[in-house]
């Protein structure tokens, strides 16, 4: 990867790349793992059969238990869930999107099922923080983004999605978020098949995992372009 791409400076006097700049931005990703393991430590302590009480309670448990069997049995995509309904099958994967079940999935099936979503809800979380680091270390350096991405995975909205709510497909699909809207940004001032690469597949993993998310965003986004193309009808925006 580009230094450019990792915030990276040359120094005035060489042409290799500044160390201490290396040093603030391995710092600052560390920073982000080790706060993610801290706040989100309750879905590690859970022992087998074991789950802390939210809204959907133990659903996202059984869903995981039976998305697994469904791939394990062949079903790329899977949708229909035969052992919900007492038997009689549920379309359960047409209408709430896998996105968040094949990441979970990967987790080991020995472990206990919370353990193996949190890993899932781990690996969105430092995805959305390093997301919001890296919009905003481009024009707040690399402490703003630091603590743009310290008040994500602290915001009240995280422990009411997971600890009360227990929606872990919307949270996942709002960490995925920061991370899009970075590419499209670096698109716009610099586009390069890579960041157009990236961005549409951020985009295309927010339908896969929430499509209500989706749709908000992409609304959002239809709006700002719009209205950015009307004030400024050259398109110099784009070179801001």
């Amino acid at each position: 990867m580009p230094a450019a791409a990792l915030g990276m400076e040359l120094d005035s006097e060489s042409t290799t790349p500044n160390w201490r700049s290396w040093l603030v931005w391995s710092a600052a990703v560390a920073w982000g793992v080790v706060l993610s393991f801290v706040v989100f430590r309750t879905f590690f302590l859970a022992e087998h059969g074991q789950f802390f009480e939210n809204h959907d309670g133990d659903g996202y448990g059984l869903r995981l238990i039976e998305f697994r069997d469904c791939v394990w049995n062949g079903m790329v995509l899977p949708q229909w869930c035969f052992h919900f309904r007492g038997g009689l099958g549920a379309p359960f994967f047409n209408y709430y999107q896998p996105g968040f079940f094949y990441v979970a999935s990967l987790a080991p099936a020995s472990l206990p099922v919370a353990q193996q979503l949190g890993w899932a809800v781990l690996a969105f979380s430092i995805a959305g923080y390093l997301g919001m680091l890296t919009l905003f270390a481009k024009r707040f350096d690399v402490g703003g983004g630091t603590l743009a991405g310290t008040f994500l995975l602290t915001a009240p909205y995280i422990h009411t999605e997971l600890y009360i709510r227990g929606d872990l497909s919307e949270y996942a699909a709002m960490m995925l978020v920061p991370g899009m809207l970075a590419a499209l940004l670096r698109f716009c001032e610099q586009p390069s098949r890579w960041t157009g690469l990236l961005g549409a597949t951020l985009a295309a993993m927010v339908v896969m995992t929430h499509p209500a998310i989706a749709l908000a965003l992409y609304g959002l986004l239809a709006l700002l372009l719009s209205v950015a193309s009307v004030v400024d009808r050259n398109g110099n925006w784009l070179q801001r």
